[in-house]
């Protein structure tokens, strides 16, 4: 991550990389955000950002417009998908590419956005309570109540949550999450979806798979455009004394983004 944040403040040296724009909502300790406050929070993010109603079309992208850097890299650990660090000049996010499952990603994603803009620098995170805070943003954001509320089945009509997630780029298990937060579906219908998911073994590998998940682009862009001034990656990395087999690491895409096989 530092790593990240160093090869960034070199970029920005020879190009103008976006300028953050990230709105912060920091909420008292003494009274943690609700269920409402972080869906109102969630709108007002999109808003900013002049997010148009419907599913976000590329939340990595999304955060790169805006002056976050996203990386994706073998995190390597089985409970952690991904994380962030709210460094001073401008927040990194981290995507684990170990599953390679868009859904997840993007949700991935939006959870830590929710981290940097609820919580921030010196907020606490990894407590049960923040991140279920970024979990309940990142529906907010993904799935805004007053766009799926609507379309939310209050049974299990997989069929009908297969086309959302097609249309969403969320998975069967967010969907069915957000119908019970939304109050469509009732709690004994949202456990049986629970059994339902765990008995065919889709809260590892669900069907219908959305393709590779959405990799980052403004660290490569950025090399691209600086290459163009007549400054060689090569001569880059000599003149910033940054690692290069690791450089290249941060910049490459990985193994697990590959077609995945399905049966």
């Amino acid at each position: 991550m530092h790593l990240a944040r160093e090869l960034t403040l070199e970029l920005d040296k020879h190009v103008a990389l976006p300028d953050l724009d990230l709105p912060r909502v920091i909420f008292d300790e003494e009274r943690p955000p609700d269920s409402a406050d972080i869906e109102q929070t969630a709108a007002h993010v999109r808003h900013h950002w002049g997010v148009a109603r419907g599913p976000v079309q590329n939340v990595v992208r999304l955060l790169e417009a805006n002056g976050i850097v996203v990386v994706r890299f073998r995190v390597s650990i089985e409970k952690v998908d991904a994380f962030c660090v709210d460094f001073p000049d401008r927040p990194v996010v981290a995507l684990g590419s170990d599953k390679g499952l868009r859904d997840r990603s993007r949700f991935d994603a939006a959870h830590e956005l929710g981290h940097l803009v609820l919580h921030g620098a010196t907020g606490p995170t990894g407590e049960k309570a923040t991140e279920r805070q970024a979990h309940e943003f990142a529906a907010a954001f993904l799935m805004p109540a007053d766009d799926i509320k609507s379309e939310l089945p209050d049974s299990l009509d997989w069929p009908a949550f297969m086309r959302l997630k097609t249309k969403w780029h969320v998975s069967l298990a967010a969907l069915l999450v957000r119908a019970k937060t939304l109050g469509v579906m009732n709690e004994h219908t949202y456990a049986q979806g629970w059994k339902t998911l765990s008995a065919r073994g889709w809260r590892r590998v669900e069907p219908g798979p959305l393709g590779n998940p959405e990799a980052p682009v403004l660290l490569q862009r950025a090399l691209e455009l600086m290459d163009t001034t007549g400054v060689s990656f090569a001569e880059f990395i000599n003149r910033s004394g940054l690692p290069e087999s690791d450089v290249r690491i941060l910049l490459s895409r990985d193994f697990g983004e590959r077609p995945r096989v399905e049966f």
